[in-house]
């Protein structure tokens, strides 16, 4: 049985909700982080870099948290202003 390449960003397994400065984001982001984090995790081991804007190898919260704001518009359900 092969296990996951898993990624720490600034000692955190992947992604972390509570990093979002974004209220909703912040209360119901789970999905947001599993999204980012399946971006990153295929950007690293496979080399789609186009699915990860930022340096793959190299993750901090920081940059966490700005792809995470590429990523909102994309995700759903969330509040729509129609």
């Amino acid at each position: 049985m092969q296990e996951l390449n898993l990624f720490k960003i600034e000692g955190s397994v992947g992604g972390n909700q509570d990093w979002f400065r974004d209220f909703w984001m912040k209360k119901g982001g789970c999905g947001a982080v599993t999204a980012c984090d399946c971006c990153i995790y295929f950007a690293r081991e496979f080399g789609y870099e186009n699915l990860y804007p930022y340096d793959s190898q190299n993750l901090t919260k920081e940059s966490f948290i700005a792809f995470s704001k590429i990523m909102k518009p994309y995700l759903s359900p969330r509040m729509r202003w129609n």
